[in-house]
């Protein structure tokens, strides 16, 4: 069994999912995120450090694009 959740977190807080990995190491845990369109127009330096420290905590870490991006 998995879990996955998108992150709709301001700021970069990612510590809730950290913490639920690093409490369930055998559970295999997916974080969705939109760092391109999801946290405004350009990089976003907590964003960029969330993702780093989920995927060192062991999350599985996934973009998010929208199907309609075609259409832009």
């Amino acid at each position: 069994m998995s879990h996955g959740s998108p992150l709709h977190i301001p700021g970069g807080t990612w510590d809730s999912v950290i913490e639920t990995k690093n409490d369930h190491p055998d559970v295999p845990i997916a974080a969705i995120v939109n760092p391109a369109s999801g946290s405004g127009g350009s990089k976003d330096s907590n964003c960029i450090s969330g993702i780093g420290k989920l995927k060192d905590a062991g999350v599985i870490v996934l973009g998010y694009v929208s199907t309609a991006y075609y259409r832009q």
